[in-house]
């Protein structure tokens, strides 16, 4: 069992934009994840790999739900360093840049800017044991995946290619992008065009002719990756929706809805296009990755954790650096078979 124990926060300099009650919460986020990193240690390899699994150590509460919609739970990306003037979340950012071994390329969306503080964390063990770690460019550009119908791919593609990646993954949040609110039918564009993200439209320019084409450009590009040598990596969709959302889990000033949600119920409403999502992703030759042997127990996928009982995404479809950092082991593969 988890031990609670006191644990130091140090010096925290929160934005100047914080009101007070948003500065209270984001002390409490501050100190927790400091209790929390520095009690991982505590845990058995089993546990540390699935928030879902029971039994229950701690319940939600309301502070550690607030602590939640917090500033600190956005994207991190501490430790990297990034390849441009401009410094936000879509440029590439580099970890381990003065590396000398093996490279790994990994472009996607915000799907992607959630996982870097797994890769920092075992860039930090690898570096704390002396044990040799991969040059890691990174990329993840919000609202826009990794296919051709993204703008800048062609050049993230090439730039891919330069640095001679031993290792490729990509990472996206394929059900924004793949609806096909055209409908079955029509002849596909010459130029598919995805959907935009945030759901904000119908995207009843896209037709399944369009979605069948896109992913028919995605297994030549991965094929190409193979070809040149390196090994790729795909991640498939995982449980996601209004549950996961912190700010959906209080109601009248106490802890609200916070039941899990049902994998197989997940997979069932979008089984139209992660069917053939994950049939493109076999045959293009990739290794697929599913965040879902992290995030649910069988077919039971907490919305917040078993162990420390906080939530584990910053809103309806992204992970928390907290659950980013410390449970998505099935990210390690990456890096291991940098090394292969």
């Amino acid at each position: 069992m988890l031990a609670i124990v006191g644990v130091g926060a140090g010096a925290y300099a929160f934005p100047d934009v914080f009101s007070i009650p948003m500065r209270r919460i984001a002390a409490f986020s501050h100190r927790q994840e400091a209790f929390l990193n520095a009690n991982m240690e505590l845990l058995s390899a089993d546990e540390k790999d699935n928030w879902s699994k029971p039994p229950r150590l701690a319940e939600p509460t309301v502070e550690g739900i607030s602590a939640a919609m917090s500033y600190s739970c956005w994207f991190n990306y501490s430790g990297y360093a990034h390849l441009s003037e401009q410094e936000d979340e879509s440029v590439w950012h580099v970890l381990n840049q003065r590396g000398t071994g093996p490279v790994v390329a990994a472009l996607g969306d915000s799907h992607l800017t959630m996982l870097a503080p797994r890769f920092k964390y075992l860039f930090d063990v690898a570096t704390a044991a002396n044990q040799p770690f991969p040059t890691m460019y990174y990329r993840g550009r919000s609202g826009t995946p990794p296919l051709t119908c993204a703008p800048n791919h062609t050049g993230d593609v090439a730039f891919i290619k330069s640095v001679k990646p031993k290792v490729v993954f990509y990472s996206t949040n394929w059900i924004q992008f793949l609806r096909a609110g055209g409908g079955d039918d029509g002849p596909k564009a010459d130029e598919p065009k995805c959907c935009l993200g945030s759901y904000i439209d119908s995207c009843n320019y896209q037709n399944m002719a369009d979605v069948h084409e896109l992913l028919e450009r995605f297994k030549a590009e991965v094929r190409d990756m193979i070809a040149l040598g390196a090994r790729v990596f795909v991640a498939t969709v995982n449980p996601e929706g209004p549950e996961c959302s912190p700010f959906n889990m209080l109601s009248g000033g106490g802890v609200g809805a916070v039941a899990p949600i049902s994998r197989a119920a997940f997979r069932k409403k979008h089984d139209k296009f992660i069917s053939i999502v994950e049939a493109a992703i076999q045959a293009s030759g990739a290794t697929m990755i599913d965040y879902s042997d992290n995030q649910c127990y069988n077919d039971v996928c907490e919305v917040v954790s078993m162990r420390e009982g906080v939530p584990m995404f910053r809103d309806t479809n992204h992970f928390n650096p907290f659950a980013a950092r410390n449970y998505l082991t099935v990210l390690d593969q990456i890096v291991e078979a940098a090394f292969a």
